[in-house]
């Protein structure tokens, strides 16, 4: 048996043979490689001597040339619209930040390869990088903008400063634009983002960056884009800001201290505290109305009030001024933190504990948290700690409060199993004068986990999402109905308490259920 193979190869394709043949002529003796003199001249240089030569044939009138040079990249983009295509094909790829130095190689190839002009690549270049970076769907989709500015410093050093300019001088022209008090912070955050990674990767110094979100501030047109410019470049460049000039810096914070917006105070609240500042204290004008016992009057930040508000009225409304324009974002807008409750005794012993979950209690007015190791803590509207609720082991996932009773609610799983179970639905007493008092619970052996338990409301049930091993050791996603009177019964182990209704449509963990107070018994779910 005899085998005979001819290979045709351009000549830009020679050094790419090398390997081909070898292995071709471990095959068979007969290869050809039709391709010219060239091929001749070539070839026997790149195929290991041991190896039978190869014989070239003459090429046919219309193969290409021999003296055609080999081309080594493939030619760069003729015009504009080109340009903007593969830098914006290229840019798209960089997501996480994985695929950086890939596309800046491509970015830089076309610089050297494309016949346009070196303005015009900077500005297709600077077009497509603005459209892919500060695309409104980074913000829908959770994505940093950071990993496209990262591309700027590894861009080809003819380029670099040209556009690393022009990138900063396009954000702070976005940054600069006048909008309402209250406009929505999609319109802006990723140039504020942007503009803190520049400081971050110095392209922006920090004194200069400090000067320039003060200037801004100073608008109350541009205000809301400096606050989110300073609270992105506080989180990014914390360190630099302390070693930026303190002059700069305490001209920002003096003008920081000035604002007083509703819809920033959070947003100032959280910048003061990462910078471990405390703001001087102002004298806030004072609303006639008394105020709730929900909250401590003095930790409820009081605007001037466009009229007296009428005697009885709860704090919300003390603190909603009428706006002028409607705005579709207020109630989000006008969130605002009025305090924080802490106490050093809660948690373990090397204050690791962390809290996961909160119920409220309307009637006594009392907000009760519990999470991994820390005790079940109900604590008073002036946030000091009313009772603590021990359960060793017991990881609390979820806590609500069944109002007919009076009863707090609580779930969640014991690590490691406290003997054959895994976990537990605890109920104590929550009225007045009775301690927290234990009122039943309900432990099963085929429940791996429970993650949320509700009250429903005008009814004697709760539900539960739980997670069932079965016999097989797999799992059945599940909510389950349980009589709360059942659950209450003097003398009845909670291992006794079986749900009168389970529903197993489900197929992931259940980990949210909503009851609908204008139907009773009705309920929402939703799964992890």
């Amino acid at each position: 048996m005899k085998i005979a193979i001819e290979v045709d190869l351009q000549p830009h394709e020679f050094d790419l043979a090398t390997e081909l043949l070898r292995t071709l002529n471990l095959l068979t003796e007969h290869v050809k490689v039709r391709g010219g003199p060239a091929a001749a001249a070539k070839l026997p240089n790149g195929i290991p001597a041991s190896n039978t030569p190869v014989s070239a044939a003459p090429a046919p009138a219309a193969s290409v040339p021999a003296a055609a040079p080999p081309q080594t990249a493939p030619p760069g983009p003729a015009t504009p619209q080109d340009a903007c295509r593969v830098f914006t094909e290229a840019i798209s790829t960089i997501g996480s930040g994985q695929q950086l130095d890939a596309v800046a190689a491509e970015v830089g190839r076309v610089f050297s390869t494309s016949s346009l002009p070196p303005k015009m690549l900077q500005a297709e270049f600077l077009e497509a990088f603005s459209t892919v970076s500060f695309d409104q769907k980074l913000i829908a989709t959770n994505q940093s903008v950071a990993p496209y500015m990262h591309l700027l410093p590894r861009l080809p050093d003819s380029v670099r400063d040209a556009i690393k300019q022009k990138a900063i001088a396009k954000v702070l022209a976005h940054l600069n634009q006048k909008r309402p008090i209250n406009t929505r912070r999609e319109e802006f955050y990723l140039q504020a983002e942007a503009f803190a990674v520049l400081s971050e990767m110095g392209f922006v110094t920090i004194d200069g960056a400090v000067q320039t979100i003060e200037k801004l501030m100073k608008n109350t047109e541009k205000r809301a884009a400096a606050i989110t410019t300073l609270g992105k470049t506080v989180e990014r460049c914390k360190d630099k800001l302390a070693s930026a000039n303190q002059n700069f810096l305490q001209s920002l914070f003096k003008v920081l201290d000035t604002v007083n917006e509703q819809q920033f105070q959070y947003d100032i609240e959280w910048i003061n505290g990462n910078m471990q500042r405390q703001p001087p204290a102002i004298q806030s004008p004072q609303v006639p109305a008394p105020v709730s016992a929900a909250v401590p009057a003095a930790a409820i930040p009081q605007p001037v009030p466009a009229a007296a508000a009428p005697a009885g009225a709860a704090p919300v409304a003390a603190n909603h001024a009428p706006s002028a324009t409607p705005d579709p974002n207020r109630l989000a807008l006008r969130l605002n933190v009025t305090g924080t409750f802490h106490s050093p005794s809660l948690g373990s012993a090397q204050g690791d504990g962390t809290f996961f979950t909160l119920g409220w209690d309307p009637n006594s007015m009392h907000l009760v948290s519990g999470g991994r190791e820390v005790p079940v803590t109900v604590w008073s509207n002036d946030g000091k700690v009313v009772h603590a609720i021990e359960s060793p082991g017991m990881y609390v996932c979820c806590i609500d409060v069944e109002l007919n009773h009076q009863l707090i609610m609580v779930c969640g799983i014991y690590d490691p199993p406290t003997g054959p179970y895994r976990s537990r639905i605890a109920l104590y007493d929550g009225r007045a004068g009775q301690g927290f008092a234990p009122r039943g619970d309900i432990m099963r052996q085929e429940v791996d986990m429970i993650a949320v338990v509700r009250a429903l409301p005008s009814t004697l049930h709760l539900v539960t999402g739980e997670s069932i091993r079965t016999n097989t050791n797999s799992f059945q996603e599940q909510i389950s109905l349980y009589d709360v009177t059942r659950v209450m019964t003097p003398g009845r182990s909670g291992t006794a308490v079986d749900p009168i209704m389970v529903f197993q449509e489900h197929k992931h963990l259940v980990t949210c259920l909503a009851p609908l107070p204008s139907n009773p018994g009705l309920f929402v779910s939703g799964v992890r």
